[in-house]
């Protein structure tokens, strides 16, 4: 673990992830998980932000959900050591003006069957990254209408391990599990990197994280894990739906590791 003994407040922010964490262990085994981790408000994701820049330098503030993985004080802690360890993210994507012209090109999209590059995609939807949200990633149903999938592909492979994380910032309009793939690169492709992926993802050959929407009014940042795959080089792919969660992502950067 970090030193933290020069942050004043580094006993006020254990405090904090404690009484978050506390009730989970206390009830890991039982039924009453969902109803926990509900009381993760961005009230208290407000309250760790206050105290995020005093850990090492933390920029980046982390909430945890998962239905299917019991979280303890220790994981979380490993968390904020892997941000504040001098690891490098590899940024796959980020909101700001120049969002179009650094990602584009190494996004490509499937939307009802059919693949496009992200340029080519924003002819046809300019309201996914544009001005008017600060150029996010907007999953809407006045972009899309109601209820359609998204699946956006990051067509630069990613070396992995299991222990590398996906750290992801997004707002989402209500709770629901998600959708977020790896796709070990092949040894020779001819075809669109987002073709491969979406068919080896409809083949059941992907691998599916553990991943949740999380219903929030403002902006969190949530680590998946990778536990579990082989070390390779794998391409990362997601869904945005535009139904109720209609989710907007900020950024996502892959600790390789």
């Amino acid at each position: 673990s970090p030193d933290l003994t020069n942050y004043p407040d580094t006993d006020a922010v254990k405090a904090l992830i404690q009484d978050a964490v506390q009730p989970l262990l206390e009830k890991a085994h039982t039924h009453e998980n969902q109803a926990v981790l509900d009381q993760i408000t961005a009230t208290k994701i407000a309250q760790w932000d206050g105290f995020g820049t005093q850990i090492n330098g933390l920029s980046t503030k982390v909430t945890v959900y998962s239905e299917k993985t019991e979280r303890t004080l220790e994981s979380l802690q490993k968390q904020i050591d892997n941000l504040t360890s001098g690891r490098n993210y590899t940024v796959l994507f980020q909101s700001g003006q120049d969002a179009v012209s650094t990602y584009a090109s190494n996004l490509s999209m499937i939307l009802d069957g059919s693949y496009q590059t992200m340029t080519d995609f924003l002819t046809a939807y300019p309201q996914f990254c544009s001005a008017a949200n600060d150029f996010v990633l907007s999953y809407s149903q006045t972009c899309f209408n109601w209820d359609k999938s998204v699946l956006t592909v990051y067509a630069k492979p990613l070396s992995l391990t299991k222990n590398a994380e996906i750290v992801m910032s997004y707002q989402s309009g209500s709770s629901e599990a998600g959708s977020l793939y790896l796709v070990q690169k092949p040894q020779k492709i001819d075809i669109p990197i987002g073709v491969y992926v979406n068919t080896e993802i409809d083949a059941n050959r992907a691998v599916s994280l553990d991943f949740q929407w999380l219903q929030s009014d403002t902006f969190i940042t949530t680590i998946t894990e990778c536990t579990g795959i082989s070390d390779g080089e794998y391409y990362l792919a997601w869904v945005g739906r535009s139904n109720n969660s209609h989710p907007k992502i900020r950024f996502l950067k892959v600790l390789e590791g």
